[in-house]
């Protein structure tokens, strides 16, 4: 091996460390800068995911509680008017609905026994998980 080819090793060697180095400074910089920048707050993350799940279980709130009595299927609404209100509060849920929504949800819950039965189940699911 001649001085010449040790020349260009050496050179070689030296333009891959240059690469190296620009590639762990940059590395460093950036993590340097979210670290100090980005901040990340759980508490805050779960209250959001927690008030998405609540909207989550609104939507799908039948406004009603289902009992089964000798193979039937029954209705009992669970909205109430509240003293001096003129507003229809749903109390399985808490949200504001208007009595003529809920009474075509009786019906369509009458004529479709089943979906009312797979909605309470996914509503049971979500507040599993909105309370756990």
């Amino acid at each position: 091996m001649g001085i010449s080819e040790m020349w260009q090793t050496v050179e070689s060697i030296q333009s891959w460390q240059g690469i190296v180095l620009v590639i762990a400074l940059s590395a460093f910089l950036l993590i340097g800068y979210f670290l100090r920048n980005v901040k990340f707050d759980i508490n805050k993350y779960q209250d959001h995911k927690r008030d998405i799940l609540l909207e989550k279980a609104r939507a799908l709130c039948p406004h009603a509680y289902v009992h089964i009595e000798a193979g039937r299927i029954l209705l009992e609404p669970a909205i109430e008017s509240p003293a001096g209100t003129a507003r229809w509060v749903c109390y399985r849920c808490h949200m504001i609905v208007s009595e003529e929504l809920t009474k075509r949800g009786y019906e369509r819950f009458r004529r479709n026994p089943d979906e009312l039965i797979q909605r309470e189940n996914e509503l049971e699911d979500l507040l599993k998980k909105v309370y756990s």
